[in-house]
């Protein structure tokens, strides 16, 4: 009897807790080590492929399309977590294929995060029970201890579309996903040349880009608006690995830098994060702005030019994840001008960066066609009450024809609009109104004394004014240049300026 009642406990409990835990190992969604949330019915096996692979690779370098972990949820359709999974490769690649696993019918959403090990914050963060949203607002490498490479870059996908399935599910179905990874990080390639004429040889030392962002969420952009962390990680980057070499002349032929062969010119190759968008205004914060430095070696001087590479390709924003951007960067004896192409990482792109400075032709004297340089320095007189302009002005030819929406301004370096008078015309001698324009006809440039030299004694004191054509490139129209208008910097007699020619008033009485 005490034998029997013994048992009693065994059949009326446990077995029905046994038949439970039973049915709930059945319902899980899907069955790894990793799983987490139970699911319900029906299971098919998901085969998972995800690849960087695109279907023209001209645009990878260093191996950069490559990963050596990946990370994989399963969502829902409310994106409510149902399980996780961590890969490590045997070697790095541009394409994995997940060991097969089963899913239960709930799965609707698959994101996969590729080099998560690389960055030993986010992996702790990476756990189960995370939602989908939760997973996109990830930061990895909150404080920036992680320099980016070209072996670390953060990539995420997601399926297109909601994963489905036949119903009823046949026997031993298999669905098969495809994965294509996205970088969260953009490239920079710095080509660097000097201006053509600039005959003196210099070399190239250093190239630097400030202000590059090192964290990063997960949330791939929308293509509306670049979403940095709410404490970005700004570190600046030295590649010296592509200098010590002498910068060509740039000719202003069109360059195919998507060719591997034109790795000849690069100066530096940088790789960051979503970074801020430009400034929108003088009061705003211009520190966090990436901007390219270039040092170049002339005999025993060094010189660094610098410029912005935000607001240059035709947005607003920063540098945004998922492109390459190819930049220019043409050093002149007064600056630095970049022009920037960007492409879509994943796509590739066939496309030719063109360099697109002002079209022009050197500054000559207006109407006199037959004389070679050097031409006698320009000279202007004060004539007191005289209307018309011979001895007393002195006019220019000047011709720009592109690019469509250049524009350009006449300074005087050294003079006040109280000395001279600076007035532009067209072929039919209309005056125009500053800025300029391009157009297929030269302009003329008239200058004239507006006051009498002053006297010293005996002597008259001549006047000069230096004057020089300047113009904001369409790529960065913030940043004035300006143009070689005096070729070599001795086309015209008493300059030796290539920017600027030297007008001298003389007395009107000689």
């Amino acid at each position: 009897m005490k034998q029997a009642m013994k048992y009693i406990p065994y059949n009326r409990y446990a077995a029905p807790l046994l038949a439970l835990l039973c049915l709930l190992l059945c319902a899980t969604a899907c069955t790894d080590e990793e799983a987490g949330t139970p699911g319900g019915g029906e299971e098919v096996t998901v085969k998972l492929s995800a690849t960087t692979r695109a279907a023209d690779d001209v645009l990878v370098r260093d191996n950069d399309n490559r990963f050596g972990s990946l990370a994989v949820y399963a969502f829902d359709a409310n994106g409510k977590f149902l399980a996780l999974y961590k890969y490590t490769l045997p070697e790095a690649a541009d394409t994995y294929s997940v060991p097969p696993f089963s899913c239960g019918m709930q799965v609707k959403k698959l994101v996969a995060i590729a080099n998560y090990a690389t960055y030993p914050d986010l992996d702790s963060q990476l756990e189960k029970g995370l939602t989908r949203s939760q997973v996109a607002q990830l930061v990895a490498n909150a404080q920036g201890t992680v320099t980016l490479a070209a072996d670390n870059l953060l990539m995420v996908g997601e399926t297109a579309a909601d994963v489905t399935f036949t119903k009823p599910v046949e026997e031993d179905e298999e669905v098969t996903v495809d994965l294509q990874l996205k970088r969260l990080a953009a490239r920079v390639d710095v080509f660097v040349f000097k201006e053509e004429g600039w005959d003196t040889p210099i070399s190239l030392t250093n190239v630097r880009l400030t202000n590059s962002v090192l964290n990063t969420t997960l949330a791939y952009p929308d293509g509306q608006t670049i979403s940095v962390p709410a404490t970005p990680a700004y570190g600046d980057l030295t590649d010296n690995t592509h200098t010590d070499y002498a910068p060509v002349e740039f000719t202003g032929d069109a360059v195919d830098f998507w060719n591997t062969s034109l790795d000849t010119y690069l100066g530096g190759r940088f790789y960051t994060y979503r970074t801020n968008a430009v400034p929108t205004n003088d009061n705003d914060d211009n520190n966090n702005v990436p901007t390219l430095a270039i040092t170049v070696q002339n005999g025993s001087r060094s010189y660094t030019y610098t410029a912005a590479l935000t607001g240059i390709v035709n947005t607003e924003n920063g540098l945004d994840a998922g492109n390459v951007y190819q930049v220019q960067a043409v050093l002149n004896r007064n600056g630095l001008i970049v022009n920037t192409v960007v492409a879509d990482w994943e796509n590739g792109g066939d496309y030719t960066l063109a360099f697109t400075p002002p079209q022009y032709s050197m500054v000559e004297p207006y109407g006199d066609t037959t004389t070679d340089p050097p031409y006698d320095q320009p000279e202007v007189r004060y004539v007191p009450g005289a209307t018309g302009e011979e001895g007393t002005t002195y006019s220019f030819r000047f011709s720009i024809t592109g690019p469509v929406g250049q524009t350009w301004k006449t300074t005087l370096l050294d003079a006040t609009e109280e000395d001279f008078e600076v007035k532009v015309f067209d072929k039919e001698g209309n005056e125009l109104a500053s800025p300029y324009g391009v157009s297929p006809d030269p302009y003329r440039i008239r200058v004239r004394a507006l006051k009498q030299l002053e006297s010293s004694g005996d002597q008259v004191v001549e006047r000069t004014a230096r004057f020089a054509i300047s113009y904001a490139p369409l790529w960065e129209p913030t940043a004035n240049q300006l143009l070689i208008i005096n070729k070599d910097g001795n086309s015209w007699t008493g300059s030796d300026s290539s920017t600027e020619i030297v007008i001298k008033q003389v007395d009107s009485t000689n």
